[in-house]
């Protein structure tokens, strides 16, 4: 039977949530959610809105987005087509672990999910052309709670796998962590 796993990464609270397939003729067929094995693991199960991201060009980079203070909001990530270099940053104020990163690669191929805690910022850096991602958020979006830090902010020293080719003007203006 298709199973899941759990392994927490080297932020408190991020975990990458993989699919054990269960192959056979047809192919497989996996596993992405199961609600009993989610809580007992702590993670959240009330999704509140899910979202797409279509990423026509290589090297496009989003973020780094988060609500922090006014609505903290926790998200599932996934990569259902394509790949990228996702990136989720500590910016909890008073944390130990304030101002690191960590970074995994997604891809359609292995039906994994990042899980983002509420106080950390997302990015990622698409790795191919026509790149698919997933947002399952535990809050409904706010625009006036968005905030965020530049992809490039010193403090941070996120090594991105490339030039980024496109960044939107509002990814652009964001302050420095």
């Amino acid at each position: 039977m298709a199973g899941l796993t759990f392994r927490e990464l080297d932020l408190p609270g991020v975990v990458l949530v993989g699919s054990v397939p269960t192959p056979d003729e047809r192919g497989s067929f996996g596993r992405t959610f199961d609600q009993a094995a989610f809580r007992e693991r702590g993670l959240p199960v009330d999704v509140a809105q899910e979202s797409v991201s279509r990423n026509l060009r290589t090297h496009t980079l989003r973020g780094l987005h988060g609500t922090l203070a006014a609505m903290p909001e926790a998200k599932y990530v996934s990569c259902t087509r394509g790949r990228i270099f996702d990136v989720v940053a500590d910016a909890r104020p008073g944390s130990p672990s304030f101002g690191r990163w960590i970074s995994v690669e997604l891809d359609d191929a292995r039906d994994e999910q990042l899980f983002i805690p509420a106080g950390y910022l997302h990015g990622f850096q698409t790795l191919c052309e026509q790149t698919i991602v997933r947002y399952r958020m535990m809050v409904p979006f706010d625009p006036d709670a968005f905030e965020g830090a530049h992809y490039a902010s010193p403090s941070l020293g996120i090594r991105w796998p490339a030039v980024p080719s496109i960044v939107s003007p509002r990814d652009l203006a964001l302050p420095a962590l």
